[in-house]
């Protein structure tokens, strides 16, 4: 059993699987301009893994035109379960070295765990946009979301044990976000950095 909720770098303390994603309040609309480099992935087919018991990756994130192919590697069965919003749920039994491809056309407005009725340590994250502007940190706690419109856009972030971070520093300056969104200015050409953000340990308590 693994608990991989907070997997944070020893070396440089930053903290894996963050989601970063464009956000909208219900009165705006999210349709947005699709940047070219994005259109060869529009209807590929993203996976993941019931490995080892575990889901590879712990954080799966789909833009709502794609299909999810759901593996099981391993040599047990092992039973899938979203338990989404807005889009049809899913609780379907995946047979040893067999999988499904299954599609949610629509997004999902928070991140959705993944769970195996199973094996009950199994969990994960599951994320549908119906845009491709999202992004998940890496090892090292990076993040970048590519090629977004020129305008000013709302991120939000959200991380599996500490939900939406309210307080931090960022760039050793206090902030204070609600539901842990922030507007940034996109220029055509230009990267926008945010700096690094620091969260408080008691964050992450359970």
């Amino acid at each position: 059993m693994k608990d991989e909720s907070l997997v944070i770098n020893a070396g440089n303390r930053g903290i894996k699987d963050v989601l970063a994603f464009v956000y909208f309040a219900r009165r705006e609309s999210s349709r947005m301009p699709i940047h070219e480099s994005y259109f060869d992935q529009a209807r590929k087919t993203v996976s993941v893994d019931n490995a080892g018991c575990r889901f590879e990756p712990h954080v799966l994130t789909l833009w709502s035109s794609q299909t999810v192919e759901i593996i099981n590697s391993d040599d047990v069965a092992h039973n899938t379960n979203f338990s989404t919003l807005t889009n049809l749920g899913l609780n379907q039994l995946i047979p040893a070295k067999s999988s499904i491809k299954v599609k949610f056309p629509l997004a999902e407005s928070r991140a959705v765990p993944i769970a195996c009725n199973i094996h009950p340590w199994m969990e994960g994250l599951f994320l549908v946009r119906d845009n491709p502007y999202f992004a998940v940190s890496d090892k090292d706690g990076n993040l970048e979301i590519k090629n977004l419109p020129e305008g000013e856009w709302t991120i939000q972030f959200f991380q599996e044990r500490a939900g939406y971070v309210r307080k931090g520093k960022r760039q050793g300056t206090p902030i204070s976000w609600t539901r842990v969104r922030i507007k940034v200015a996109i220029e055509n050409g230009k990267t926008t950095d945010l700096g690094t953000i620091d969260l408080a340990a008691d964050l992450f308590a359970e």
